[in-house]
């Protein structure tokens, strides 16, 4: 079981990983905290696994003056290390939303969202 904590300042992982229920109680792995800083609210919407059973989570990221950023980690299942982050960005002043991911039958990441905002 993989659970995604949220926070208005920084964006809280908290894996919790259980075999099987007939074992007993799940035991705390191990969390990561995405904090952009003392202006910046980051938000969790989608987390799902790949074949390693690694972490991806989805969200956005805000620096509370432009706009809001797409952003997508993968945490290693073992230590919460993150081993990569991408980020899609417009301009300035339009929001990027993520709207959800899901793996296709090749293994790749599809990851949809919106672009929220005006130009002009």
């Amino acid at each position: 079981m993989k659970r995604l904590g949220l926070m208005t300042v920084g964006l809280v992982v908290f894996a919790l990983f259980c075999a099987a229920p007939v074992l007993g109680d799940p035991t705390f792995e191990w969390d990561m905290l995405y904090d952009g800083g003392a202006q910046y609210r980051d938000v969790g919407t989608a987390a799902l696994t790949d074949a390693d059973g690694n972490l991806v989570v989805g969200g956005s990221r805000s620096d509370l003056v432009g706009g809001t950023d797409l952003i997508v980690r993968l945490l290693d299942r073992e230590t919460g290390t993150t081993l990569w982050t991408a980020t899609w960005a417009i301009n300035d002043q339009n929001d990027v939303e993520l709207s959800g991911m899901v793996w296709d039958g090749f293994g790749n990441l599809l990851v949809a969202g919106y672009v929220a905002g005006c130009e002009g």
